[in-house]
């Protein structure tokens, strides 16, 4: 989905840049002048950027453009914690910290506990340079190939732009219009940029102040502010319309006066509608952003007045737009069910008999003998532990719309090459001409199929299984994932999404 940046200007993330510090070549300086090494640079934007030990609420007032629409935000801040609260076009986001704990409510008002994910730097340099701005340069790489370029002002050390290179895609941050407050700290009012979608933001602050009375921002994490998927009242459990396409659940979603198939996808960051079936229903479609998938695609937002699946109805929910490729447009997909229609109910899919059901959270009760595997949600899609072979990955998707078996991305595979070669039966597959793409958001993804030695899920281990490397190291718009867990694993199995509980629920067949 498309981003703005996740810092506000003083919300500055330097962990990366203190964590390694190594010796550097002293940079050209001007005659009779101390010339600074890299160790200094990155002290002196350290103080600079440092955060407010006041224990008085700060506010700011943001006026704000992007994805083609206008907006505010406002920023509550107390020492760490701060609260951001955006408000873009007709939709409303928050995110923010408290007590160490980041956080962040989507546009359905689905609150999500963040984790931090820190990367290791392997390599560090400085620079000075003149254009785009005067500046010393601090270029970080990371171990996961990232690439970023922070530039800082060779008087004040304040944060003048920061470049990024993330997943094959350019993005960059631009801050100007320097305030002196009156403690000293020098903070930026306007700020610009693009995202690595290509998607173009601007801010500019009209206000700063202490908090009054009547603003005092509690700095907790705040529950979600409503439930997405509404059972009948009085009911607990109700059966879904759902049907079984080589393990893939096409479940029967009411829209207007019509019904349409979509994908029940939990590696989709929200609920997603084909552009064409948002035209059909004369929804208005706000904003110009990009969707990522195997590429980056065009997409808008949309609010449905009702959306119903069964028994179930979820009002006034927000869809992403985007065009649905070949495969798709075949089997008649009017879209995916993502991240916001799990969140709020538990969903049972039992793939042996055909059913899909969801459970009030309140009044579920996991089944004795079940699995529990812990999942992370920091994308709106559930990320676990698996090990292939003798090593493990702490960040693969388990992805109900992804047609295959365990799909491991590059990530994994430069880090652990012995546990991904292959003993030849992949080489033979591959040579026929099977198991060597597959499709996507945005087009195709190229694969190589590999048999291993054995991976494991849970607590389930599978010997010498067909696996899938994929080629691009960008795939899906991801390259710090270590891949995916596909529909083929998970029909082992009957499979239960708990969100509430951060958890997904494994019971062996019958």
């Amino acid at each position: 989905m498309p981003s703005r940046p996740r810092s506000s200007p003083r919300v500055v993330a330097l962990g990366a840049l203190v964590a390694v510090l190594v010796a550097a070549s002293p940079v050209l300086a001007r005659p009779g002048t101390k010339a600074l090494t890299l160790n200094d640079v990155i002290a002196r934007a350290k103080a600079a950027a440092e955060f407010s030990s006041s224990t008085k609420t700060e506010i700011e007032d943001w006026d704000l453009v992007a994805e083609g629409l206008s907006g505010t935000q406002t920023i509550a801040r107390r020492g760490r914690d701060f609260t951001v609260t955006t408000r873009l076009g007709p939709f409303l986001t928050e995110r923010g910290r408290a007590a160490n704990q980041p956080w962040h409510q989507d546009e359905n008002g689905v609150t999500v506990l963040d984790h931090d994910r820190s990367e290791r730097v392997t390599a560090h340099s400085l620079e000075r340079v003149s254009t785009p701005v005067e500046a010393y340069v601090v270029l970080e790489t990371l171990a996961s190939g990232h690439v970023l370029r922070s530039y800082y002002d060779p008087r004040t050390f304040v944060l003048l732009r920061r470049e990024k290179w993330v997943a094959g895609r350019f993005s960059y941050t631009a801050w100007d219009d320097f305030h002196t407050e009156t403690s000293g700290h020098i903070e930026a009012w306007h700020y610009k940029g693009e995202d690595s979608d290509g998607t173009v933001f601007e801010y500019r602050m009209r206000s700063e102040r202490d908090a009054s009375s009547g603003e005092i921002t509690p700095f907790t994490v705040p529950r979600s502010r409503r439930v997405v998927d509404e059972f009948p009242t009085g009911q607990h459990f109700v059966r879904l319309p759902a049907r079984f396409d080589r393990h893939r659940i096409l479940v029967r979603v009411g829209v207007g006066r019509r019904s349409y198939d979509f994908l029940l996808d939990s590696g989709a960051s929200g609920i997603v509608v084909g552009s064409e079936v948002a035209r059909q229903q004369g929804l208005e479609i706000y904003g110009s952003g990009s969707a990522k998938g195997a590429a980056a695609v065009a997409s808008g937002r949309v609010i449905a007045p009702q959306l119903e699946v069964g028994a179930l109805r979820l009002h006034d929910v927000v869809m992403r737009t985007a065009p649905l490729g070949e495969e798709e447009r075949r089997d008649h997909i009017a879209g995916f069910l993502g991240f916001d229609f799990f969140s709020s109910a538990v969903l049972r899919i039992d793939f042996e008999r055909g059913t899909l059901d969801a459970y009030e959270p309140g009044s579920f009760a996991a089944p004795l003998g079940s699995t529990i595997v812990d999942v992370r949600l920091n994308n709106q899609v559930p990320e676990t532990g698996v090990r292939v072979g003798d090593s493990a990955g702490d960040n693969f998707l388990v992805d109900t719309g992804a047609a295959t078996t365990l799909l491991v991305f590059s990530h994994f595979a430069r880090a652990h090459p012995s546990d991904v070669a292959d003993d030849g039966v992949g080489a033979l597959l591959a040579s026929s001409g099977i198991g060597i793409a597959a499709n996507g958001i945005g087009g195709r993804i190229g694969l190589r199929p590999v048999r291993v030695k054995r991976f494991r899920f849970g607590r389930t281990v599978f010997d010498e299984p067909l696996v899938y490397l994929a080629d691009s190291p960008y795939a899906l718009g991801l390259d710090t994932a270590d891949g995916l867990v596909g529909a083929d694993v998970l029909s082992r199995f009957t499979v239960y999404f708990d969100y509430w509980r951060s958890r997904i629920l494994l019971e062996p067949p019958r």
